[in-house]
């Protein structure tokens, strides 16, 4: 070898491992060197690819990578980069074309796993389906590299009737190729404020990106000092500069390396980093491999475990996790008491009032969600559905919905099931989301997919009125709108099998007056759900924060009133002794209270009606709450039944809470016409007679606190009061509407044996 081969081999080998390090500056002069030296040598037309492809410049880059492909199609390498800027460059044609070379003529594992991703990324089922378990075993033998694998691991969340286990297989084969084994240097103490790091590359225009940042700005910053790690990519929007105002520090990381950031988090003194990312796009979860902080936890941007024993926790809630049969995690589970999501998203534009189908007189049923998300099981339920509701259509609008290649893939699986292509319409991709957002007003029913369902586009359309079918799994990735539906108090719309996915959806449809009576409830129950109340949120994220220190020994010695409780949200004196209570109709988790519900879920303890308490022993609780139950029940013999049941299992001393609407004030505001719009008195009357969205629906009786506390004495109860609020649960017993209460709250006291 010469001294000039001596010296290109050299080059290349530094140009290579400054690329791998992510350091393309410092690779930007000698890639020009290499190039002037040898512009037609395979290796360097490669190095000088994969550095304009880092950087962004796809056109550049696959200009040099096809001129390398054109020397030596055998070249591994190049094929695999040039597929790579193809498939970011949207040049899907030319994408498939290597995706099949790599299908029928793999030269190694790793090609054929690039084959898989790209036919799910262009929806050709079919193909990827011939070779998924192939993909799938080498995978979870360790034979496809690392930096394919998280592609993979993120498809696994969406393919049909795939196993846990498997899916933890292969995020554990993963963390293998990164995992250290590096054990945490835990302080004894944390003086002052916890400093947290939120790291991420979706800091813009991005749903973590709209989730997080009220997060980030509503920080007690009495308590905690807030970092943002940033992997730009130069991505920078005005959600981007949200962040970099309402951040304590915000950090670009794009250009550095793990190690670079391990240092830098020391340096900044952080106490807790967290992950946002995960396995997705631009990701930095292998540096969390390198101990980038005392504590470190996954939260929001991905569906599963990331497979790292160095990472500690994982931040979800009781909606969204099957313990039994669920995900699986190396992690060590933080539970949410409410949702573990925070909408705080608002929006200007003004809602529809009125489901379309009332005007147009068939119904459009709509997807928002990201194509990968979509399957041939998705297809055939969807199909059942438009064959049942004759003239229906259905709207689907994703990143990458304007691509003639992947929309023919699509129509083409909805015809192999009768469905007329002309059925099956693309709405075009509006950056703007403000644009976005009126793309509601022309759907009536959102179609979530599974068993990889909606967050963003599940928030979305609640908001806009729109109700959700959704099919619930045991995965995290078949829960997260199950999870947004019980937190906003609206389960009619979750369904158990395919079977009941398909009938609620034919229902609905069937119901054009009670779709656009949604129009109004269904943003109104989102207002005043868990998933809005941005401060309470992150109190108890912060909480969790917290917990996650005391779990590891480390003493906090934060803000002298930083670690007491509210008294907004401390219980009522008269409930802190209580031993055993009941909550009626709970939706909500507490470690202190059963919940006695007619329909079996993950939080009922008890299944039962609230007018028949009979597997109860007389003297049994301490304590019964319900909120919004009693309206429910006819004051001919019934409601007196039902409250003389619940005299009968309170113990003597026991104390009932009680929440209704208030009659009084929903008439006051019915009478507003001056102050109220059409709508708005028609959402006060709902509130008076119910949704009616289903029998189990409708409000019987009316109350004031007259009425209701003649009843309550009739059954036995006495020391009967009104309360402003019981905070005890966030539920519809706070909820206010036009500036009023409009809830009567009472308490009732036991004081007998009988």
């Amino acid at each position: 070898m010469n001294k000039a081969q001596d010296n290109l081999t050299s080059l290349l080998v530094k140009v290579s491992n400054l690329i791998d390090r992510g350091q393309s500056n410092e690779a930007e002069p000698d890639c020009q060197k290499l190039f002037d030296m040898a512009p037609d040598n395979v290796d360097v037309l490669l190095q000088c690819g994969r550095l304009r492809y880092g950087q962004g410049k796809l056109e550049t880059a696959t200009a040099l990578l096809e001129k390398g492909f054109e020397l030596a199609p055998d070249h591994e390498g190049t094929r695999t980069m040039l597929f790579a800027s193809y498939k970011d460059n949207r040049n899907f044609d030319q994408m498939i074309k290597i995706a099949n070379l790599f299908s029928e003529s793999p030269l190694s594992d790793n090609e054929l796993a690039l084959a898989y991703t790209a036919y799910l990324r262009i929806c050709d089922w079919n193909s990827a389906h011939k070779i998924e378990q192939q993909v799938l075993v080498l995978a979870r033998d360790g034979k496809i590299e690392a930096g394919l694998l998280p592609a993979i691991l993120l498809t696994i969340n969406g393919i049909p009737n795939s196993s846990p286990e498997l899916a933890y297989q292969l995020h554990r084969q993963w963390s293998k190729m990164y995992s250290k084994g590096i054990k945490a240097k835990l302080p004894k103490k944390i003086n002052g404020r916890i400093r947290i790091a939120y790291v991420s590359g979706d800091y813009f225009r991005h749903p973590v990106g709209y989730f997080m940042h009220q997060i980030v700005a509503s920080h007690n910053r009495d308590e905690f000092e807030v970092f943002c790690y940033a992997q730009l990519r130069g991505r920078h929007d005005d959600v981007t500069e949200l962040f970099e105002r309402d951040a304590d520090h915000f950090i670009d990381i794009t250009d550095m390396d793990d190690a670079t950031m391990v240092a830098r988090m020391k340096k900044d003194g952080i106490h807790i980093a967290v992950d946002l990312n995960s396995h997705t796009a631009h990701t930095r979860t292998p540096a969390f491999a390198q101990r980038l902080a005392p504590i470190q936890i996954s939260y929001l941007g991905y569906p599963n475990t990331t497979g790292l024993t160095e990472m500690d926790y994982h931040i979800t809630d009781h909606f969204a996790q099957d313990l039994e049969h669920g995900t699986k995690y190396t992690e060590e589970l933080l539970f949410a008491p409410e949702c573990f999501l925070c909408y705080a998203m608002e929006w200007d534009q003004p809602k529809k009032a009125t489901a379309p189908c009332e005007e147009s007189g068939s119904v459009t049923f709509g997807s928002f969600n990201d194509s990968r998300k979509l399957n041939l099981e998705v297809v055939k339920t969807w199909s059942t559905i438009l064959q049942r509701v004759q003239n229906s259509r259905l709207l689907l609008k994703f990143v990458g919905s304007e691509e003639p290649m992947i929309c023919n893939n699509i129509k083409q699986a909805f015809s192999d099931h009768g469905i007329d292509e002309g059925r099956v319409q693309f709405l075009q991709r509006t950056p703007v989301p403000g644009e976005h957002i009126l793309a509601y007003h022309d759907v009536d029913i959102s179609l979530d997919p599974f068993p990889y369902t909606g967050t963003t586009t599940t928030c979305e359309s609640l908001s806009q009125g729109v109700p959700v079918i959704t099919l619930v799994g045991p995965k995290h990735s078949n829960r997260v709108s199950y999870s947004i539906l019980k937190n906003i108090g609206f389960e009619e719309t979750i369904a158990h099998s395919t079977d009941e996915y398909i009938e609620k959806a034919v229902n609905l449809a069937n119901n054009p007056g009670g779709l656009s009576v949604l129009r109004g409830c269904l943003p109104l129950l989102l207002e005043h759900s868990p998933l809005k109340k941005t401060e309470q949120f992150v109190h108890n994220l912060e909480a969790l924060y917290k917990q996650a220190c005391e779990k590891k020994g480390i003493h906090l010695n934060l803000h002298a009133g930083a670690a007491m409780q509210s008294k907004s949200h401390e219980e009522p004196a008269a409930a802190k002794s209580i031993s055993r209570k009941l909550h009626i109709g709970g939706k909500e988790k507490h470690p202190d209270w059963e919940i006695l519900d007619a329909n079996q879920s993950d939080l009922t303890d008890h299944v039962g009606n609230a007018n028949n308490l009979s597997i109860f022993e007389n003297n049994t609780f301490d304590a019964i709450y319900s909120s919004h139950v009693l309206e429910h029940f006819s004051y001919q013999n019934e409601l007196s039944h039902v409250l003389s049941e619940w005299h009968r299992v309170l113990k003597p001393g026991g104390i009932m809470y009680a929440s209704v609407p208030n009659l009084e004030v929903l008439c006051e505001l019915f009478l507003m016409k001056d102050q109220l719009s059409s709508q708005d008195r028609f959402n006060v009357m709902r509130m008076m007679y119910g949704g009616q969205i289903d029998p189990y629906d409708f409000h019987k009786v009316g109350y004031n606190a007259e009425i209701l506390g003649s009843f309550f004495n009739h059954a036995g109860f006495e020391n009967i009061r009104i309360v402003e609020a019981f905070d005890i649960f966030n539920d519809t017993s706070k909820m206010e509407f036009g500036g009023r209460c409009i809830s009567l709250n009472m308490i009732a006291e036991k004081t007998d044996a009988r």
